[in-house]
């Protein structure tokens, strides 16, 4: 028998590029952790529309379309905060190490970014990072390029391009959630 030597190649290809990714503590952004702060941002708008709502009809100040506004705003808190509280834990998955702190606990980009992570039931279908001129200086593919090794599938990776600029940058992500609804949303972040 005889076994050509693109044969030979294909099968060491085919059975080592699917271990070729190796995710470290300062070579990936996790999806989840962006939303994490969209929601969290919105979440305080909310909260502050509530305070100031609620003030407006303890001093007889509002009507009835001040209390539905309330209504309104109170349903929007908990909607958002169930959204926050199903972005799993990646971290506690045991396998994905734990990103360093981001001076000031501002929301920020690992020095080697290299992937994009983003939860089984999520899919995003644009990435983009700008600079504050509104020119794009990193993005990802829009199709996952694999399953995170040893996740058991929970998570999958996006290949990022990033420039070597740094400073703040505005993170803009078109995403479905596991619920089929399709939601598109904004952060800043800083980049080294």
């Amino acid at each position: 028998m005889r076994i050509s030597i693109v044969t030979v190649l294909l099968f060491f290809v085919v059975f080592t590029s699917c271990d070729s990714v190796k995710i470290t503590k300062t070579n990936y952004m996790y999806e989840g952790e962006l939303y994490a702060a969209y929601l969290n941002n919105e979440l305080a708008v909310v909260n502050d529309q509530i305070l100031q709502l609620q003030d407006s009809l303890d001093n007889n100040q509002g009507d009835q379309q001040t209390q539905g506004l309330l209504a309104q705003a109170i349903q929007k808190k908990d909607e958002l905060s169930v959204d926050l509280s199903s972005i799993p834990d990646i971290v506690n998955i045991g396998i994905i190490p734990p990103k360093p702190p981001c001076p000031n606990g501002d929301l920020c980009f690992p020095p080697e970014l290299t992937y994009l992570l983003v939860a089984s039931e999520t899919e995003v279908s644009k990435f983009t990072i700008k600079d504050p001129g509104g020119n794009t200086i990193g993005s990802a593919s829009s199709t996952k390029n694999g399953a995170v090794p040893n996740t058991q599938e929970q998570l999958f990776y996006h290949n990022i391009e990033v420039s070597s600029y740094t400073g703040t940058v505005t993170v803009i992500v078109e995403r479905t959630n596991a619920d089929g609804n399709p939601v598109v949303y904004s952060v800043l972040a800083n980049k080294n």
